[in-house]
């Protein structure tokens, strides 16, 4: 066989593939709900695998991280939070992945996580979460208050500054 004609069906191949994904993307995030106006009740797992109610945090405000363990993005905002602990003292922030609860296991004591009385590990197993809290992109930071009403999405990496200048224009 020629190998101009090799080469052109690789290449014929390679970009039919490349259309078709973009296709099912776009078609995907119509699939995904916007992001929750009031804080929805979803149950999530805690890395060792026990269940998890939001309401038993839903005392202050509430930042919850949707990140992936292999994630550059995900781990500069894990390590900047971890590093920032004690200015959210009177937040719960939750950490969630739809990864193993082995990665999310390293990636909680990678930056302490587990270790922060107020930060939690969590897994969604269901793979529901993305679509009922309308994630579109990883990471992703929703802000609730006190009240479970919506007050900011960061789409993309935040930082620790961002996220308490947030809650305390809204406090």
């Amino acid at each position: 066989m020629d190998k101009r004609l090799v080469a052109r069906v690789i290449v014929f191949v390679l970009f039919s593939a490349g259309i078709i994904l973009i296709v099912l993307k776009i078609s995907n995030r119509k699939a995904f709900a916007e992001h929750p106006k009031v804080l929805p009740e979803y149950n999530f797992l805690t890395i060792d695998k026990n269940p998890f109610e939001i309401d038993t945090v839903m005392t202050s405000s509430l930042i919850i991280v949707f990140y992936s363990p292999d994630c550059t993005f995900c781990e500069h905002e894990g390590a900047d939070l971890s590093r920032n602990s004690k200015d959210f003292t009177d937040s719960k922030i939750l950490f969630v992945t739809i990864e193993c609860t082995d990665s999310a296991r390293a990636y909680s004591k990678r930056f302490g996580i587990d270790t922060i009385t107020n930060f939690y590990s969590l897994v969604d197993t269901s793979y529901q979460a993305l679509l009922t809290f309308g994630i579109k992109a990883i990471p992703t930071t929703l802000i609730y208050d006190r009240d479970r009403q919506l007050i900011k999405v960061f789409e993309g990496e935040v930082n620790a500054k961002k996220i308490l200048k947030t809650i305390r224009e809204n406090e």
